[in-house]
């Protein structure tokens, strides 16, 4: 994700960039703004890869919010290079969904478009460097238990939840 620092694209209802501003700012004035999220299934497709942030809660491996001169795609392609040390042709990003979400929190709103993907590839957890302000724990998780997380609920961050649910879980098999 963007530091509280770092310029973000601030868009209208429709998805067209209209500015930019600190992501503090968005969130504290629920500027709607571009958000991706890249989920790994290993190649068996048995497996989904998840990050455990420092509030506990399960999400994407990657999730990031977009600069003002980046793409979805671009941002998922430039994210999956970053975290994992790996750089994937366009040919690998399956797009599972554009959703647009309103999250309140206690510090503001989380207004935003989301593009999700999803790569299809086996992903060494040892290339992954562990951020501990961003990631506690990354995992690989199969379907089984998954499903148990998104029944308890409070074990997945909501937009992850979501997107697991409609869109990732028919993506796993047993």
């Amino acid at each position: 994700m963007a530091a509280s620092s770092d310029l973000v694209a601030i868009v209208n209802e429709d998805d067209k960039t209209i500015g930019q501003a600190e992501l503090e700012e968005v969130h504290k004035r629920g500027l709607f703004h571009r958000e991706i999220f890249v989920f790994v299934i290993s190649l068996h497709q048995k497996e989904v890869l998840l990050r455990r942030k420092s509030d506990d809660k399960w999400t994407a491996p990657i999730d990031k919010h977009l600069l003002p001169y980046e793409d979805y795609l671009q941002a998922a392609q430039n994210s999956v290079t970053e975290k994992f040390g790996i750089s994937l042709h366009q040919k690998f990003f399956e797009e599972l969904c554009s959703r647009k979400f309103k999250i309140n929190y206690a510090n503001g709103i989380n207004n935003c478009f989301i593009k999700s993907f999803i790569v299809k590839k086996n992903v060494s957890l040892s290339n992954y460097p562990i951020d501990k302000t961003d990631a506690v724990e990354l995992r690989y998780f199969s379907k089984p238990v998954l499903y148990n997380l998104i029944k308890e609920k409070k074990w997945l961050d909501y937009i992850a939840m979501e997107i697991l649910k409609k869109y990732v879980m028919h993506e796993l098999v047993l």
